[in-house]
């Protein structure tokens, strides 16, 4: 176990365990041949639980949500040996995202949707780039605020392949509403490779 696996399991200063990721997520890391660590966006990433296990795997994270409380927490719990691999965005993600064209190889998107959300994360994924994405579950009246049979089947197709795509009847059967995983990877595209420098995915506005 290296340095920063010791204080992902040890850290006082606010423990950060594994199982803490999504199944979906940790599944899809596990059983994907991802791209050599590189910039990774954890879009709405609350207080990091995605972010923090992918900066366990090398990858220099962008971490964005609209809270700036779940910011902190995240900069609080982050172990010491992740250094300068986690980078803290507050934004609002319901607006146009504030980042370089085609600047991330990874993203992730965990009990986050909008309708048109796909379209602007494809905007800043890399050539071949992945993203992991699930909708939250359906739970109580939550199912209101899902899309319908095959919205987002159709909105997917615009970032590129399909590994994996499922959907899942939640709510009344007449809503026709569903809960979304999928793991998408972006077909090759003919735009500007503003994203690709070194440093940061810096904002562009």
């Amino acid at each position: 176990m290296d340095e920063i696996e010791r204080e992902l399991c040890m850290s006082t200063r606010g423990p950060y365990y594994r199982d803490d990721i999504s199944p979906y997520v940790r599944t899809s890391l596990r059983k994907l041949a991802l791209p050599e660590p590189q910039w990774a966006l954890d879009l709405a990433c609350g207080t990091g639980r995605h972010s923090l296990s992918l900066a366990s795997l090398g990858y220099s994270v962008t971490c964005a949500d609209i809270s700036a409380d779940y910011l902190l927490a995240l900069q609080r719990r982050a172990p010491r040996a992740f250094g300068t691999r986690l980078h803290p965005v507050q934004m609002d993600a319901t607006k146009t995202l504030p980042f370089l064209d085609e600047a991330f190889g990874l993203v992730v998107i965990s009990d986050f949707w909008q309708p048109g959300l796909l379209r602007c994360v494809s905007r800043v994924m890399s050539e071949n780039g992945i993203l992991i994405f699930h909708t939250y579950g359906g739970h109580g009246e939550n199912w209101r605020a899902l899309p319908t049979v095959g919205q987002l089947e159709s909105e997917s197709r615009l970032v590129g392949e399909a590994l994996h795509y499922r959907e899942r009847p939640v709510g009344p059967r007449h809503q026709r509403r569903v809960a979304v995983k999928a793991v998408l990877r972006r077909r090759k595209s003919q735009q500007s490779r503003r994203g690709h420098a070194s440093g940061t995915p810096a904002s562009t506005v």
